[in-house]
């Protein structure tokens, strides 16, 4: 698996975003969550809780992969929320790749999309009480647990991609549009590759030319 990130924060946000993440390549793990704004308005950092859930879950992996070899998402998140120590709630989205077959946990309105060819061919079904009120992690009785979180398997095949987002761009881009982002995107990426491989066969004609003179 090949993973990488890109944020595009709001630009009238001076603040640091609720939007968070992260990648584990050798365990073949990535995550996202996303801190509810509205903490904002009870002057409460609505990112502190997102990016401690996912610093947990960082720790929580490297713990579990010095115990066994098979790292299970839902003992992830579970271990993440339990120690949890700040105010706030967030949604999160969990997936490894194992045996072309993607495991996921997911709750709340965070997901992903399997893009094969240019084409989606499975969407997460995200998990909201009502419009705009996903459901979510967090401290108090108002708030879910991670006993409501979904268990998700999506078999995939080589060259399948994986695009990985909070509602920050799931609510704001239509599944067309998204298609052909990631298809000009692996085109400018099979372009980039091309242009390497030319480089690198000169670099090496370079090479022979001086090791032969």
């Amino acid at each position: 698996m090949a993973a990488g990130s890109f944020y595009l924060p709001k630009s009238n946000k001076a603040s640091l975003e609720e939007d968070t993440h992260f990648i584990c390549i050798e365990e073949e793990i990535i995550g996202v969550a996303d801190g509810v704004g509205g903490w904002a308005k009870k002057d409460i950092d609505s990112g502190e809780y997102s990016r401690q859930l996912v610093r947990n879950a960082e720790l929580s992996i490297h713990k579990l992969k010095d115990q066994r070899n098979n790292i299970q998402q839902i003992e992830v998140l579970n271990e993440a929320y339990f120690n949890m120590k700040c105010q706030g709630s967030s949604t999160i989205c969990i997936l490894t790749l194992m045996c072309h077959i993607v495991h996921a946990v997911n709750l709340g309105d965070s997901g992903f999309v399997a893009i094969r060819d240019g084409v989606i061919v499975y969407k997460l079904e995200i998990q909201q009480k009502r419009f705009d009120y996903p459901f979510q992690l967090g401290n108090g009785v108002k708030f879910d647990d991670s006993s409501v979180t979904q268990g998700i398997k999506v078999t995939v095949r080589t060259w399948d991609v994986i695009v990985m987002s909070t509602d920050g761009l799931l609510d704001n881009i239509h599944e067309i549009e998204l298609e052909i982002l990631v298809r000009d995107g692996l085109v400018n990426l099979c372009k980039l590759g091309i242009f390497w491989r030319n480089c690198s066969c000169g670099l090496e004609e370079q090479y022979s030319l001086v090791e032969y003179s």
